[in-house]
């Protein structure tokens, strides 16, 4: 249903004749305006007249920011990293129970496999 919105002194009521519902939505996305009390403007926008083709991007993963340990440049990525110690071994207790998990995980891991496959053959490639 098309419903006219704009003053009769305005001379643009073919312009802003759509549906209510595409409005609404175009709003929230940004493409119309509002001006003054409830009229909705469409922002112009240049065209392009070139199609190109869209390629697929594909998403990279940041790459793991390294731990700092015991050099100076410091930027505060490490919990309690006291390092002005030159190169020594440096024993902070940082990461220490995330480590416990992870070995314990994947000695969880390593029994599920065996028990895999002493279950069916080769079934179970992880």
């Amino acid at each position: 249903m098309f419903v006219f919105i704009g003053d009769t002194n305005l001379g643009l009521q073919s312009k802003f004749a759509y549906p209510i519902a595409a409005c609404k939505k175009k709003e929230k996305r940004g493409g119309w305006r509002k001006i003054g009390r409830g009229r909705r403007r469409r922002r112009r926008r240049r065209r392009r007249r070139r199609r190109r083709r869209r390629r697929r991007r594909r998403r990279r993963r940041r790459k793991k920011k390294k731990k700092n340990k015991n050099n100076n440049n410091n930027n505060n990525n490490n919990n309690n990293n006291n390092n002005n110690n030159n190169n020594s071994n440096n024993n902070n207790n940082n990461n220490k129970s995330t480590r416990k998990r992870r070995m314990r995980r994947r000695r969880v891991r390593r029994m599920k496999r065996r028990r895999g496959r002493k279950r069916r053959g080769e079934a179970r490639s992880k």
